[in-house]
C-alpha cells in the first residue's frame, strides 16, 4: 500500500483547483484566484479553471464576472451542459431571468432527463411568470418525491404557485 498525501497523486491542475476552492471557502480571495490562474496556465484550453473561477465569483456575489467565466466555458465546450447550467445560475443570481431561462433551456436540450436542469428551468419559468411551463417542469421533478432534495424543492415551488398546496408526487 502506497502512503502519502492524496494530492501527491493528483494531476497538478487538480491540486491547484482544489486548493482554489478551499481558499475561496476560507475567504482567501487572492490566493484562490492565484491558484485558478496557475491551473489555467497548466492547461489553457481546459474548462475547469473557468468553472472554478466562475463558482468563486458566484459565491462572492460577483455576477458579471461569473457570467463572463461561464460564457468562456460554453465557448470552449458548447456540447457540455455544465457550462450552461452554471451560466444560468449566474444569470439568475443577477436577476436576469430571460438569460437564465435561455441557458437552462440549452442545458435541457443537451441533458433532457437531468432533474437538476429541469428544476432550474422550471424555477426560471416561474420567475418569469410563465406558469404553465413552470408547472410542467416542476411537476416532472416533483415525481422524485419529497425524500429527494430536488423533488422537495420542486414541491415547494409548486406549493408557492398554487397558494400553498403542492400536489402529491
Amino acid at each position: 500500500v502506497e502512503r502519502g498525501l492524496p494530492w501527491q497523486h493528483m494531476p497538478p491542475q487538480e491540486v491547484y483547483l482544489r486548493r482554489a476552492d478551499l481558499n475561496g471557502k476560507l475567504g482567501r480571495r487572492e490566493l484562490a484566484l492565484q491558484d485558478v490562474d496557475q491551473a489555467q496556465k497548466l492547461e489553457p484550453q481546459s474548462t475547469a479553471p473557468h468553472l472554478i473561477r466562475g463558482d468563486l465569483y458566484r459565491e462572492w456575489g460577483e455576477w458579471a464576472q461569473a457570467v463572463a467565466e461561464y460564457q468562456l466555458v460554453t465557448r470552449l465546450a458548447p456540447e457540455e451542459a455544465q457550462g450552461y447550467v452554471s451560466l444560468g445560475l449566474a444569470y439568475a443570481g443577477a436577476g436576469q431571468w430571460d438569460q437564465a431561462l435561455s441557458s437552462f433551456s440549452t442545458a435541457g436540450f443537451l441533458q433532457p432527463s437531468d432533474p437538476y436542469v429541469v428544476l432550474q428551468r422550471g424555477l426560471a419559468y416561474q420567475h418569469l411568470g410563465r406558469t404553465a411551463e413552470a408547472r410542467q417542469d416542476l411537476e416532472a421533478v416533483a415525481k422524485l418525491g419529497p425524500q429527494n432534495s430536488l423533488g422537495a424543492q420542486a414541491l415547494a415551488a409548486l406549493g408557492k404557485m398554487s397558494g400553498g398546496s403542492a400536489p402529491k408526487p
